[in-house]
């Protein structure tokens, strides 16, 4: 037999010397040549244009000396096909580290295949050979689809066919290539993450725990997240977002977790309504909040009444000496501002402190004077509601009265055991909403005299019809005088002032 494709050689023999061999060929299906004549060695390139062998016959006339046989001889030749590769060239891609499995087929029965594959740049296998079904493990070290070639031979009743080339490709592992930590975000922001590969085309699946002290529930989606994450606790919370790739129809079993921390919104956990100060006192204030690092800045309008109206401005704690100029408190508020990690709160925070003002007395600090002996009211006033006062007297020589103190109106009984007035000084201390006026103030009334009359009272005796003339004195400079004369029996004088 011979294959398809190849010469029929066939040198006819006898045993009669000088024999010459004529021949004759008939078309064949599944042999492309035309039927053919001729004499001697056909030599003829025949083509099996089937999957089976054909047989092919050669009738052969032998003649010599003249002399024919008139039988004929049927030289069979059988032409077995050249095999031929009927399962595809490109079979699916593979993934990464995964099986090849390739079977080959061919319309020839019997049919053996061979292949031999070469080193490929980006493969790690090494060059190889085999028959059949290569059933490797690719394994692609790139970033991008790599060809992979087998070189396959097929035989069949000892003919072979030239080569096939079965290409597949090897896609590799996609990688998730950005990064793991993702800048930090503040609580209420948007979370915007672009996923990225070093392989084209890649896609990307992701899913979220639900997270303690983040309030967004558990969920899932693909490529960026672009999520609200609120914070509800005082301290940063980390959020993870596991990450799958694929691309090319593989996915990487492994997973990648980025990790993105969820800084809280910072509040401002001191009170908000610290105790009232007084006037020219120094309002001291920290700021404090319950996450950790927390800076501050806070500002203060202008007031008319405080500290001549001007503004302020300043970060953490304040340290102001407020000055309030008018009579009545006067709230002053400090808007403060708060932020840690990064992350302002929007939202601001308004300390109010009451500024109380220096109460002053504003009653008359020298009241009208009053005699010995009758009681000293004095009431004092404010301009500041509310207003306490506190007095004091001293022991005044020539006033009968030992020191004292007390509140408000004294209403005390002042004796003057002298013949000059003398003046007594009621010193007051004036308070309201806790504050008391530094300054005391001095109240002065002058207590007269009661005057005494020192001239004699029995002077020398008259004659009837004479002028009676007397001259009052008194110890007490100023002192006027007057008289009354009720009519005496035995007097002719009518009773007289």
């Amino acid at each position: 037999a011979i294959c398809s494709g190849s010469t029929f050689s066939y040198t006819p023999t006898s045993s009669t010397s000088g024999a010459t061999y004529a021949w004759s060929r008939a078309a064949v299906a599944g042999i492309s040549n035309t039927a053919a004549t001729g004499s001697g060695n056909p030599n003829e390139t025949l083509t099996n244009t089937t999957t089976a062998p054909i047989s092919v016959t050669y009738v052969y006339t032998v003649s010599a000396n003249g002399c024919t046989n008139a039988g004929t001889y049927n030289v069979v030749v059988v032409v077995n096909p050249a095999p031929q590769l009927t399962s595809t060239l490109t079979p699916g891609a593979v993934c990464n580290n995964t099986i090849f499995t390739y079977t080959p087929t061919s319309g020839t029965i019997g049919a053996v295949f061979n292949w031999t594959r070469a080193a490929v740049s980006g493969i790690s296998n090494a060059a190889a050979s085999g028959t059949g079904d290569p059933n490797e493990t690719l394994v692609n070290t790139t970033t991008a689809p790599v060809n992979v070639t087998y070189v396959y031979t097929v035989s069949a009743n000892g003919c072979s066919s030239s080569t096939y080339n079965v290409v597949v490709t090897v896609n590799p592992t996609p990688q998730l290539t950005s990064t793991l930590t993702p800048a930090s975000i503040c609580s209420g922001a948007t979370f915007s993450y672009t996923p990225t590969s070093s392989t084209s085309g890649a896609s990307y699946a992701w899913s979220r725990a639900a997270v303690v002290g983040i309030s967004n529930t558990a969920a899932t989606g693909t490529g960026n997240p672009s999520e609200t994450l609120t914070n509800t606790t005082t301290a940063p919370i980390d959020v993870t977002y596991v990450y799958t790739v694929s691309a090319n129809g593989c996915t990487n079993t492994g997973t990648y977790s980025v990790v993105v921390t969820v800084n809280p919104t910072p509040q401002l956990t001191s009170t908000l309504t610290p105790s009232a100060i007084c006037s020219g006192t120094t309002f001291g204030y920290t700021p404090t909040s319950s996450t950790s690092g927390a800076t501050y800045s806070w500002t203060r309008a202008a007031i008319t009444s405080i500290n001549g109206n001007t503004s302020g401005s300043g970060s953490a704690a304040v340290s102001e000496q407020l000055t309030n100029s008018s009579t009545s408190p006067v709230n002053v508020t400090y808007v403060y501002t708060v932020s840690a990690n990064g992350c302002t709160n929007a939202s601001t925070y308004s300390v109010v402190v009451t500024v109380n003002p220096t109460p002053v007395l504003t009653s008359t600090v020298s009241p009208a004077s009053i005699c010995s002996g009758s009681t000293f009211s004095y009431t004092p006033t404010s301009s500041t509601s509310g207003a306490t006062y506190a007095w004091t007297r001293a022991a005044v020589a020539g006033i009968s009265n030992t020191a004292t103190s007390g509140s408000g109106n004294p209403g005390e009984v002042l004796t003057n055991t002298t013949a000059d007035p003398v003046d007594v000084t009621y010193v007051y201390t004036v308070s309201a909403n806790g504050c008391t006026n530094g300054t005391n103030y001095h109240v002065v009334v002058s207590v007269k005299p009661t005057p005494v009359l020192t001239s004699t009272l029995t002077p020398s005796a008259i004659c009837s019809g004479s002028t009676f003339s007397y001259t009052p004195t008194s110890s007490t400079s100023g002192a006027t005088y007057a008289w009354s004369r009720a009519a005496v029996a035995g007097i002719s004088n009518t009773a007289a002032t």
